[in-house]
């Protein structure tokens, strides 16, 4: 597809988001925020059309950078000599079009590959039977991209069951594995933890007191969710885990999100009686949350762009605009001015006199009335 065609089809995408458009206003390489991310679920099935638009509407928002699924069982389905570079090429050339960098999620390892029966559906969880030949193909995937320098080992390993079918010292392994592949196939690769899910304590502890661990991974990685009193304490409690282990490097926050339906708002301070509320509720949780964890240490924060499809659910609707029909939500309108705050922030550069005062105001609009039950965000109304 063309440049021209696919800037055409990402303004027939992003006509849909009109409102949230105009919000954003033109838009400059240098007026995105490196704070705050789009989780785009841009999964292999996605067609190229809505991952155009998916790019645009990131770009649209201000948010620096796009978390994409990468899945090497999709890449590399039949063998090790053969690949299908088509959705990893379509991500990456999306990503250079709209100044929008890319984070690589990545995982699934090929059928051919996978320790687990082929009749496993779920074979692409399993670790792979030959480690040699694993690294081999990430190594080849992360030289495919050069510009994608962000990658993801896995989302959410210590969920049991979940994502990955092995222990903690089984993804210690395969994390030092496939750390090394990457940054043998692009020498600058920075390397994302996996996304850790509360209680993650002492399945943490046994992956990062594996010999040669902690040198596999630069960014220490966590999924929060809550309600918004408590993710302050979230961000800390996990830059203190990840610290007490040896590691003190940055922390992304790779997902967080609150739904807009308000059969499935968990926080009384945001909650809705009606979709029209559900969303007003979901704008207001949005933007103090990110704030709040920002605040509190975490280096990025990334939020969902789109509704998941098919599926009804607490994580279904949380996204900055509804899927597959495409529609902003206040959110998206929220996140956007954010974003434009931060990164216009950023451009000005540290004040020294400023930043004291700032970090003073933030602290006070965080803290509680002493014995009002007063929250840290005004509630919706």
């Amino acid at each position: 597809m063309t440049t021209h065609r696919r800037r055409l089809r990402g303004a027939g995408t992003l006509a849909a988001v009109a409102v949230c458009l105009a919000a954003a206003g033109p838009g400059h390489a240098s007026d995105t925020t490196p704070r705050l991310g789009g989780n785009t679920m841009i999964f292999p099935s996605v067609p190229g059309e809505a991952v155009d638009g998916l790019f645009a509407a990131t770009r649209a928002a201000h948010l620096g950078m796009a978390r994409v699924d990468i899945q090497a069982s999709a890449l590399f389905p039949r063998s090790e000599e053969v690949a299908d570079w088509s959705t990893l090429d379509l991500a990456s050339q999306a990503g250079r079009q709209y100044g929008v960098k890319v984070l690589g999620l990545l995982y699934g390892v090929p059928m051919w590959l996978s320790s687990c029966s082929p009749f496993d559906p779920l074979f692409y969880r399993c670790p792979p039977r030959d480690y040699g030949a694993w690294a081999r193909i990430v190594a080849r995937i992360a030289a495919r991209v050069p510009d994608v320098r962000h990658w993801e080992v896995l989302n959410e390993a210590n969920l049991t069951p979940g994502y990955f079918h092995g222990g903690p010292v089984e993804y210690a392994r395969f994390l030092r594995v496939t750390s090394k592949a990457l940054r043998r196939g692009n020498p600058r690769a920075r390397i994302l933890f996996t996304s850790v899910v509360p209680e993650y304590r002492a399945w943490l502890r046994r992956v990062l007191r594996q010999p040669g661990t902690l040198r596999s991974f630069d960014i220490a990685n966590a999924h929060l969710r809550g309600g918004v009193a408590k993710l302050d304490e979230m961000v800390r409690a996990a830059l203190r885990d990840f610290g007490a282990l040896g590691f003190h490097g940055p922390l992304w926050v790779t997902e967080a999100g609150y739904p807009s339906d308000p059969a499935y708002q968990f926080d009384p301070h945001f909650r809705g009686t009606d979709l029209a509320g559900g969303e007003r509720a979901q704008a207001a949780y949005v933007v103090c949350a990110a704030r709040n964890m920002l605040a509190a240490g975490a280096r990025r924060v990334f939020l969902p762009v789109r509704d998941l499809e098919a599926y009804r659910g607490l994580f279904a609707s949380e996204g900055l605009i509804t899927w597959p029909v495409r529609r902003a939500k206040p959110a998206y309108t929220a996140v956007t001015r954010l974003a434009r705050r931060l990164a216009s922030r950023a451009a000005r550069g540290p004040s020294r006199r400023g930043s004291g005062r700032e970090r003073e105001r933030r602290r006070r609009a965080r803290a509680p009335g002493r014995g009002s039950g007063q929250h840290a965000c005004p509630a919706v109304r």
